[in-house]
């Protein structure tokens, strides 16, 4: 009777695992992990089952030792988590970020819960699937016995698990395998698990489950910076010295202000695409072919999981985003060579603002405004007729405010403007009297092309209002793209290319001997601070004013970026100093 009743437990208990399994194998062959399919089967089995005992064993407590209330609730916690990790990883390609929970507060957002709403599958029946069976077997096993002595035996199962766990924790951590970070000049060796936790973050939870990657990377979760060596000064040092690529030897502007516009999920595709004989962008399209306007239709995206925010810090600061955690939760407590804040500081501009749809303190736009050295935030909370606004602010609003603002702003100045509608969800039809009705495009691509059509319309309106006050011809304008769209999830998989688009206009510069070939987001940082500034720090990118270009997305670059931030190196700079 015992075997049976422990039986039963344990086919119980394994319906815990199979929710982490499904989870596992679901991001592994649909949204991707590093290098799978090369990962072993069996230590993802492993990650399953320490994961499944210590929910269990959070249950146990958590309901004070009653076994049968303790299994569904269990089950329960695992389908949830299972489940926000698909559908997080649908939307940012990865796992839940380890800092994720410092960013719940996005979900206050319409947007960016539609959103993610919008990422639901009908695959995920299955956890209702494994639900019903779980339930069907509980309902019918839970009065036999099964509170009584299956606990015996599983606690005794449970202490050779963790007893085995925490030895090969041990033997894991001092095992001396280390990851030796550069080859050609400066050396430094980090514990393998760090550099491929920060490195391939899919592929490390995929091996590790959650429970490990707590414990292996619990300072991440502590402290957001760590101490630098003396070689990892050195090599940040050495590579950012180095101006031959970040540099060109055209004059710099003077009085002038820069008119930063971040767009919202916007596309190259978009340019001159012509749908059921309308252009979608036509305004864009005209503005791309006038004379002292820069276009470039291949950026490559650099961001990771943090999307918009990655996005902006890349332009603002010249850096790259952490792959294995929210960026700007690290980087909102360090000192960085902010865009404005050198602008300031060199007397390109007297003030700096920012014009967001969302409030202040959406993706810490609070805290990130002033490492970049942004003076003033307008948001939505500055809206005079609030009646008028109930979720984030549409684009009108968003060029209206900011139309109001930069057209009385002393000039020079800093402005930063955030775009919104074309944000997710795409499966819901736009409320617009512009309409595509082409039956090869899915729904998803035509309504996303809608929103582009209603962006195209609001921007030149903008334009116009800067020409009517002057303010245009004073202003060197970039627009650009926050981040990229996946194809899937137009369903447009294959069919089209994730490049952005880079316009900057009034810059004098000579595209003739400029680059408008692949060239990445890292790289306008860097160039808008070779037609301004001449500082020591140049970003990480390589300027666009050359006519030659080398690719400036390195692993180097990468590692580099992860130390500037990690190690607060410019502050750590300036207390040396």
């Amino acid at each position: 009777m015992s075997s049976l009743l422990n039986l039963r437990f344990i086919i119980l208990f394994c319906m815990i695992v199979l929710n982490f399994l499904f989870m596992h194998y679901y991001i592994a062959t649909h949204i991707g992990l590093e290098d799978y399919p090369n990962c072993r089967a069996v230590s993802n089995l492993w990650a399953c089952v320490v994961d499944a005992v210590v929910i269990y064993l959070f249950s146990y407590l958590l309901t004070i030792g009653r076994v049968r209330v303790s299994l569904p609730l269990a089950f329960f916690l695992s389908m949830v988590l299972a489940y926000a990790n698909i559908l997080y990883a649908r939307f940012f390609g990865i796992y839940l970020p380890k800092n994720v929970l410092f960013q719940i507060g996005n979900l206050n957002d319409k947007d960016v819960l539609l959103s993610i709403l919008s990422a639901v599958s009908y695959v995920d029946a299955l956890f209702l699937v494994f639900a019903a069976i779980f339930g069907f077997l509980y309902v019918k096993w839970k009065d036999k016995g099964l509170q009584k002595k299956s606990f015996a035996s599983l606690l005794t199962s449970v202490g050779i698990v963790y007893m085995y766990f925490i030895l090969w924790l041990l033997f894991h951590i001092g095992d001396g395998k280390y990851y030796q970070s550069f080859k050609d000049g400066f050396y430094d060796l980090v514990p393998y698990y760090k550099w491929e936790s920060s490195v391939k973050p899919n592929i490390y939870l995929f091996k590790m489950g959650f429970t490990r990657r707590f414990l292996y990377c619990m300072s991440d979760y502590i402290s957001n910076n760590y101490e630098l060596t003396q070689n990892q000064i050195d090599e940040i040092a050495s590579f950012c010295s180095d101006h031959s690529e970040r540099i060109s030897d055209r004059p710099l502007l003077k009085d002038k202000n820069l008119i930063f516009i971040l767009v919202e999920s916007y596309l190259s595709e978009t340019a001159d695409l012509v749908v059921d004989g309308h252009e979608i962008t036509p305004f864009m399209n005209r503005l791309k072919t006038e004379r002292n306007v820069y276009f470039n239709s291949h950026i490559h995206p650099n961001i990771t999981c943090g999307q918009s925010s990655d996005g902006q810090l890349i332009y603002m600061t010249g850096l790259l985003p952490l792959r294995s955690v929210i960026t700007v939760d690290v980087a909102k407590s360090c000192q960085l060579k902010g865009l404005p804040k050198l602008l300031k500081e060199y007397g390109r501009i007297k003030s700096s603002h920012i014009v967001i749809p969302t409030v202040a303190t959406f993706w810490s736009q609070d805290d990130m405004c002033k490492v970049y050295g942004i003076d003033k935030i307008y948001s939505k909370d500055d809206v005079q007729d609030r009646a008028a606004v109930s979720a984030d602010l549409t684009d009108e609003q968003i060029f209206s405010m900011a139309s109001s603002v930069d057209c009385q702003t002393a000039p020079p100045f800093f402005s930063l403007i955030l775009t919104m509608s074309m944000h997710g969800p795409y499966h819901l039809k736009p409320d617009s009297d512009f309409t595509l009705t082409d039956s090869s495009l899915p729904e998803k691509y035509r309504n996303y092309l809608i929103k582009c059509h209603y962006f195209d319309e609001q921007i030149e309106q903008y334009i116009n209002s800067l020409k009517e006050t002057g303010v245009y011809d004073r202003s060197v304008i970039v627009i650009a793209s926050d981040h990229h769209i996946e194809p899937k999830q137009l369903d447009m998989e294959g069919r089209i290319s994730t490049d952005l688009p880079l316009f900057i206009i009034n810059g004098d510069i000579n595209m003739r001997q400029s680059w408008t070939g692949t060239c990445n987001q890292l790289d306008v940082y860097t160039t808008l601070l070779d037609l301004f500034v001449r500082d020591d720090w140049c970003g990480l990118g390589h300027t666009l004013l050359r006519p030659k270009y080398r690719d400036s997305y390195t692993p180097q670059a990468d590692r580099l970026s992860e130390w500037i931030l990690r190690g607060d190196y410019f502050n750590q700079q300036l207390t040396a100093k």
